[in-house]
């Protein structure tokens, strides 16, 4: 039987005790590292938060935070939408909810900088966020089947540094979180790293390009946030 789930955004500043300790525990649930410091410090630098709930117990099944960073790259002002900490619980993983309520605060954010480029940057820890990138965008990057352009490995490097100047390595591309710090990793399941999953040329050039990822190492992704630039079934998201 199909679930029933809606989306909803709301400011950092609306959320209740309840819904914070939720998604804490929702985060707890898929990656090891997590502490509450760290997630409520994570939390709280965010502007908002995306919420996908049951809509029959109203229970909060996934989540993606996210914040406006201001970068200059090229001579040019970037806005960064940021995506931070993002986790669907898996029994609801085939609903197109959450990419709904991305796709509407792309619009929204299209339609308060229209001066400015836009890029949606997503810092990848697993194949499965990564793999969202050709799910909605014809051009991303860094991608396995053409070179990073100059101009966007500038605003790679821009946003990678201004959110984590420490840990940021403009070789990789990757932030590499050393020994000492405890980080996030990814809970990754059997299915993760299959043969059949591996023959997908996206997650195998995302493990090729991050092999850290086992490590909570997270490789820093861009793609401009455009009408041109989103795939039909995006559009098709955006538009229901």
């Amino acid at each position: 039987m199909a679930r029933l789930i809606r989306s909803i955004t709301k400011k950092i500043s609306e959320i209740s005790r309840a819904e914070r300790h939720r998604m804490f525990e929702l985060l707890d649930e898929y990656y090891y590292g997590v502490t509450k410091l760290t997630f409520n410090r994570d939390f709280d630098e965010k502007d908002a938060v995306m919420l996908v709930l049951d809509s029959k117990t109203q229970k909060i099944v996934g989540f993606s935070t996210f914040m406006i960073l201001d970068v200059e790259a090229d001579g040019r002002i970037v806005k960064g939408f940021f995506s931070g900490d993002t986790i669907m619980d898996k029994e609801y993983r085939n609903s197109t909810a959450l990419g709904v309520e991305i796709g509407k605060n792309f619009r929204e954010a299209l339609d308060r900088y229209p001066q400015h480029l836009l890029y949606w940057t997503l810092i990848s820890k697993g194949c499965r966020t990564y793999r969202l990138l050709p799910l909605f965008f014809h051009d991303f990057y860094p991608r396995y089947n053409t070179e990073t352009p100059r101009n966007i490995r500038m605003i790679i490097d821009a946003l990678g540094r201004k959110k984590y100047p420490e840990y940021y390595n403009p070789v990789s591309g990757l932030i590499e979180f050393p020994d000492d710090i405890e980080t996030e990793i990814l809970k990754a399941g059997p299915e993760e790293t299959t043969d059949r999953r591996l023959r997908d040329p996206h997650i195998r050039f995302f493990i090729e390009q991050n092999p850290g990822y086992v490590r909570g190492y997270e490789l820093v992704c861009v793609a401009k946030i455009s009408f041109i630039n989103f795939t039909p079934i995006f559009t098709r998201m955006m538009r229901s």
